[in-house]
């Protein structure tokens, strides 16, 4: 081109001085507006300054901190929930009887925020169904799905005859009045009939006493969301890395969450990471990137920030992305967590660096069954999969 140029320059006649002088001036001016658009345009290089070694890559987490998008989420919060019980319980399927049964032991201070939420029938509903219809898993899952029950407890899965369907839905808010008003019910009708509570978005199956730990009793305005309220499951997807999915987070109008590409002895530490993340969402985010740390681990974990072994003051800036669904996964929207550096090895290697100031021994067993030269997927287990946490 340079010498077609020069060749076409040769060709043209010669113009006098005053034409020249017109040239410079067109020059000039061209020149004045491209500085004119440099100026305009952010964090840009003047034309022609060199940008050469690392000054010509900007950190990731750096342009990230200008660049927001919104995070996937469900339209709705959703929660469903089954009370197995005995025939003679019918008769609780009843919206006033069961608020009847509400205190500050299944509500806190919120009781008649949740009241007024159970008694609206376009947000709440408690019916019956049974159990055939309603649908446990197969024999051989129960066990995994519900760790906490006593033998007798289990086999008594197949011959509950009837449910106690807990149904309630609303905003996504802050306040999570669905989940509240949910969990207390059901807390409160499995205590006064024995019932086992079955959450299967979360493939958990409790007796009264282990679910009423989930209850939620905190203030309107204070943080809810806590790791016993969801799941996350760790398992192979090839190449020797391990993909972790919550399950569970649709009842607070968040989407799900999924890590990929790490290391599977990683998966416990990053497994705090995600509660971080889902800790913030269930508080009110709702873009992305989003900061986390110690502080935002504990406050989802329920431990002390200093038992954890953060570094203080050590903020980790993730992004959310829509994430490719797999086989197993959630009925709910899913965004996948990718840390600055990526979602490989590496990248969540170097998060974990950052906030804990090491990542897990690389020496680790490798707990995945997949072949490293096979890098397909593998599915969740529908009933159960090794939590991460």
């Amino acid at each position: 081109m340079a010498e077609r140029e020069e060749r076409g320059g040769d060709d043209m006649p010669r113009k006098g001085g005053s034409d020249a002088a017109i040239w410079k001036l067109v020059a000039a001016g061209a020149a004045a507006l491209a500085l004119i658009v440099w100026l305009s345009l952010p964090d840009t290089p003047p034309p022609g300054a060199a940008t050469t070694g690392d000054a010509a890559v900007a950190p990731v987490e750096a342009a990230d901190a200008t660049f927001t998008e919104p995070v996937p989420r469900p339209a709705r919060a959703s929660v469903e929930l089954g009370v197995l019980v005995e025939e003679s319980a019918r008769e609780l399927a009843n919206v006033e009887l069961a608020v009847r049964k509400l205190s500050p032991r299944y509500c806190g201070d919120v009781c008649a925020r949740v009241t007024q939420l159970v008694r609206q029938p376009d947000a709440f509903s408690l019916t019956t169904m049974a159990t055939d219809d309603w649908g446990l898993p197969a024999p051989e899952a129960r066990a995994a799905m519900g760790p906490t029950l006593t033998s007798s407890e289990l086999a008594s899965l197949g011959v509950r005859p009837l449910v106690l369907v807990v149904r309630a839905h609303g905003p996504g808010a802050p306040d999570h009045l669905p989940a509240r008003a949910a969990f207390a019910v059901a807390a409160a009708l499995a205590d006064a009939t024995g019932g086992l509570v079955y959450d299967e978005v979360v493939r958990r199956i409790e007796n009264a006493d282990t679910f009423r730990s989930h209850v939620i009793t905190a203030p309107l305005g204070a943080p809810v969301l806590r790791a016993d309220h969801f799941a996350v499951q760790l398992y192979p997807h090839g190449a020797g890395t391990a993909r972790m999915v919550s399950l569970g987070l649709g009842h607070f109008g968040c989407a799900d969450l999924v890590m990929q590409g790490l290391r599977p002895e990683s998966g416990p530490v990053l497994g705090g990471v995600l509660d971080a993340v889902a800790g913030e969402l269930a508080r009110g985010a709702v873009t992305s990137p989003i900061d986390v740390g110690g502080e935002e681990i504990a406050r989802v974990i329920g431990k002390p920030v200093e038992s954890l072994g953060a570094r203080p003051g050590a903020r980790a800036r993730v992004t959310l992305i829509e994430a490719e669904r797999v086989a197993g996964d959630p009925d709910n929207p899913i965004a996948e967590i990718v840390p600055a550096a990526g979602s490989t090895p590496e990248g969540h290697d170097a998060m974990l660096a950052l906030l804990f100031g090491s990542a897990p021994d690389a020496a680790a067993p490798d707990t995945t069954t997949g072949d490293a030269a096979a890098p397909d997927a593998v599915a969740p287990d529908a009933a159960a999969g090794a939590d991460a946490r």
